[in-house]
């Protein structure tokens, strides 16, 4: 059997900010569309430039020296073009900025157990308190939600001869999803105003596209 453990803790790094959770990865892998990634029927795996995600090796030293050099590249590329843009003529400030930014990339190590549907609503439940936490200083409210691109994302090819870790990877990220959007309605935590996507009228419709999908992958 294989295991997203080593492909999750590299893209968690190289991503840093796009996936800063294991939610979030799994979010970008099988909600968001025109990833790069691809459903295999035939294996009923998932892929990506030809390499089934599952089958990453563990990174090497070396390797994760590497994706950390790309990383900080990156940073630096971005900070530049911030500073021109706004004009900021700071030397000092720049490398203050960037060394910043380029410490929080760090090797990442994912576990087994961390797909767990529990482990997985715990993070939902962390993220979002640090999030209400930042923002509560602003008086703006956020509501956590699914990122949601089309109906035929991923997440919709998964079926019931997919591949089995693929699948409880898939019923677990479902789970963990539900179980925190019905807290959420039970807690009244939702906005009134619907073209919000914290919405109530959004939230039950994010409920109803995951149950769709469990049931699907569970009787297909």
């Amino acid at each position: 059997m294989g295991t997203l453990k080593h492909h999750a803790s590299r893209r968690m790094c190289e991503f840093k900010f796009i996936m800063p959770t294991l939610i979030h990865y799994l979010e970008h892998i099988f909600l968001i569309k025109n990833n790069g990634y691809i459903y295999d029927i035939k294996s009923g795996r998932i892929k990506i430039m030809d390499k089934f995600i599952d089958s990453y090796k563990p990174t090497s030293q070396e390797m994760w020296d590497e994706i950390i050099k790309k990383a900080s590249i990156k940073e630096h590329f971005y900070l530049f073009q911030h500073f021109k843009m706004k004009k900021i003529k700071n030397p000092s400030l720049f490398e203050e900025e960037l060394k910043k930014k380029c410490d929080e990339y760090k090797p990442i190590y994912i576990n087994d157990n961390d797909f767990n549907s529990e482990n997985l609503y715990k993070i939902l439940i962390d993220f979002n308190n640090n999030q209400q936490k930042i923002y509560k200083e602003t008086g703006i409210k956020i509501f956590i939600r699914l990122k949601m691109t089309e109906s035929d994302s991923l997440i919709t090819n998964i079926n019931s001869r997919s591949d089995k870790y693929i699948k409880k990877i898939v019923l677990n990220f479902i789970e963990a999803w539900t179980l925190f959007l019905n807290e959420e309605i039970k807690q009244k935590n939702y906005s009134d105003d619907e073209d919000n996507s914290g919405s109530i009228k959004n939230t039950f419709a994010q409920i109803s596209f995951l149950t769709e999908q469990k049931n699907r992958i569970i009787k297909n």
